[in-house]
């Protein structure tokens, strides 16, 4: 039996190319696609506190606080990407607010999964945000600083004392009115624990406080 070697010219053009391309195809066809990367710059965040008065009930001694008007503090997030959103919940951050005018009274509040809505999604723990959708983090404060020794806000702000006496029962009751507290407050946020950290545009809120003192004949 007489084998004969094939050359290149005993190849029609068509046929050798399509032999190429099929070469190509089997030796690409085990490689696996690149991963996708993770989008950035998927949320919008923004924090607000509303401007206001809120009182606070002392007692004696040392002025204890009985009772007081919490303040009430939202963190919002919006999808602006383009697809869907959806993850499990990894709530990581914390929201700093301090006095303009005596930034040694600070407060930095933890972040907790209990403080989202909409609330998550079981099994999974999973949160979903369409486009233009929005999740929210709410929390209250009670107007404390968070440091070594807490102290009220109004610390070191000048108060003006005022009594007033009901003319029918005779009792005189003594009130301390703040002047106007400069706040501004900003949030620092993970939500997703495919994303990283987002942190909010500072924002801006006036207190005054108003302080009644234990009743004087």
């Amino acid at each position: 039996m007489e084998f004969r070697s094939i050359s290149r010219g005993n190849i029609p053009s068509v046929t050798f190319l399509s032999m190429i391309a099929l070469a190509i195809m089997a030796s690409g066809c085990d490689e696996s696609l690149p991963p996708r990367d993770t989008p950035t710059n998927v949320v919008r965040t923004a924090v607000s506190m509303a401007s206001g008065e809120y009182s606070f009930l002392l007692a004696e001694p040392h002025d204890v606080i009985v009772s007081y008007d919490e303040a009430r503090i939202s963190a919002t997030l919006e999808n602006i990407y383009t697809e869907v959103l959806q993850d499990s919940v990894s709530i990581h951050g914390s929201i700093d607010i301090w006095d303009i005018d005596h930034p040694n009274n600070r407060a930095s509040l933890d972040l907790k999964k209990t403080y989202i809505s909409p609330a998550p999604t079981y099994p999974g723990d999973l949160l979903t945000l369409l486009p233009g959708a929005h999740a929210s983090l709410g929390m209250a404060w009670n107007h404390m600083t968070t440091d070594a020794l807490p102290r009220p806000f109004w610390s070191g702000v000048h108060i003006t004392i005022e009594q007033v006496t009901d003319p029918k029962t005779n009792i005189t009751t003594t009130y301390g009115i703040s002047d106007t507290v400069h706040l501004a407050l900003q949030a620092h946020i993970q939500i997703f624990a495919t994303y990283g950290n987002v942190t909010t545009p500072v924002s801006y809120a006036n207190f005054v406080y108003l302080l009644i003192y234990p009743r004087q004949n």
